[in-house]
């Protein structure tokens, strides 16, 4: 699937009102060293230029291009329906099509589907569940300890991202990647340790216009799992975001498809919260053509057949 880049500069593509995060050209950076290549165009609608940052990823076996806008900024359908279509034009075969969290969508060239975000508040005090308290008590009763991680650190990160990769089949993290987040404005790694080895890490990234930090990508080792590392570790987090002045921390999404979806949606939700529904436009583009209703068919197949038998070859 080819999809022009155009010729946006920095300064034009940074300033653009629907930016967020991950309209900003360092996000796209990230994405690059991560390894989901980064497109940039520009649209004409109603008279004036848009500046968009896509991404390439995959659905499952099939590849997909995701438009990410930032869940409290507003879009247009009438840009929403222009992206899609320019999407489906680079289309060369089926190819998954996405514009994230807008709110006002009603549908026009794709299907509209409800996604639902777990957001927690950082204005009063956050409030963890009795079970998820006690967990965290445990961990730091069994000397977790809480960090950042280190120019030093960065090539054992990366091989504890491998090793969880490989055995949980998801994508790892490159070297190259960390770097980047390392150095990066938009991101922080945060650790945990245990008897001064490195037990766990999560990339957190921080959207200084919205005052909203986001979860994104973790790791993690047996031994850090068996100590509740990971509930230590969120809460920190969460800590460290009201400290320093941010309003939301962004758990990302809530799924109960299959059974790991469900138990990452307790673990989840035990950290009190909201669930908010955002609105995604979802099509699939075929050689140029934008076909809404083979999007359904899709995604059935991949969440009721293809990701439970994916699940259950991780057990």
């Amino acid at each position: 699937m080819d999809m022009p880049d155009f010729d946006i500069d920095r300064a034009t593509f940074e300033q653009h009102r629907m930016k967020g995060v991950s309209q900003d050209w360092e996000f796209g950076e990230l994405l690059r060293e991560w390894g989901s290549e980064p497109v940039r165009f520009s649209l004409e609608v109603g008279g004036r230029r848009v500046a968009v940052q896509a991404r390439r990823e995959s659905f499952g076996p099939m590849p997909a291009m995701y438009v990410g806008i930032g869940h409290e900024l507003q879009m247009p359908q009438e840009i929403a329906d222009s992206i899609i279509r320019t999407l489906a034009g680079g289309c060369s075969g089926p190819t998954i099509l996405q514009v994230d969290c807008v709110n006002q969508l009603h549908g026009g060239s794709g299907v509209v589907y409800q996604v639902p975000q777990l957001i927690i508040s950082l204005q009063g005090e956050p409030n963890p569940n009795k079970k998820r308290r006690q967990n965290i008590r445990k961990a730091i009763a069994a000397g977790v300890a809480q960090g950042f991680m280190s120019d030093s650190e960065l090539e054992m990160g990366h091989r504890m991202s491998k090793e969880f990769g490989e055995k949980h089949g998801i994508k790892s993290m490159s070297l190259a990647f960390l770097k980047r987040a390392h150095a990066s404005r938009l991101a922080k790694i945060f650790t945990v340790k245990l008897g001064g080895e490195i037990v766990g890490f999560e990339v957190v990234l921080l959207d200084k216009e919205l005052l909203k930090t986001y979860s994104w990508l973790a790791a993690w080792t047996d031994k850090g799992l068996e100590a509740n590392a990971p509930s230590l570790l969120t809460w920190e987090i969460i800590k460290w975001s009201k400290q320093n002045g941010f309003r939301e921390f962004d758990f990302g999404g809530i799924g109960f498809e299959t059974e790991k979806k469900r138990n990452i949606a307790f673990f989840k939700e035990s950290f009190g919260g909201e669930l908010r529904h955002y609105r995604s436009l979802k099509s699939v583009g075929v050689y140029g053509m934008d076909i809404p209703a083979l999007y359904r068919l899709i995604d059935f197949s991949y969440h009721r057949i293809y990701m439970p038998m994916h699940d259950r070859r991780q057990v």
